[in-house]
């Protein structure tokens, strides 16, 4: 069973991974920002069925699959500290702070 849920979700990952490059390539976007929050599984209070769907999901194994396509078509894979892009909007053209600095 083990075997079997990990051959679907790394299969899931690879596509969601391909789709978004594909995407990116399609619309001329050359740059990718993930937002990343490191411990942000732990301590969570989304209730217990919330908690454990969220903590299955592997959001590492996306991040470095992600960059791995990225390096491959030539996009530009940058990482941004997810806690504080909340306050700032795309839109507006605010600037996002950077308060950590996270190593790709």
């Amino acid at each position: 069973m083990t075997v079997n849920r990990n051959n679907k979700v790394r299969d899931y990952l690879n596509k969601a991974a391909r789709y978004l490059i594909n995407w990116c390539r399609e619309n001329k976007i050359s740059t990718i920002f993930f937002g990343v929050n490191p411990g942000m599984k732990q301590n969570l209070n989304l209730g217990k069925k919330n908690n454990q769907k969220l903590v299955q999901i592997s959001h590492n194994i996306f991040r470095f699959k992600l960059k791995a396509m990225c390096d491959r078509y030539g996009l530009t894979y940058m990482e941004q500290d997810k806690s504080y892009t909340s306050k700032a909007s795309f839109l507006d053209s605010d600037p996002i702070p950077v308060y950590r600095i996270i190593n790709n």
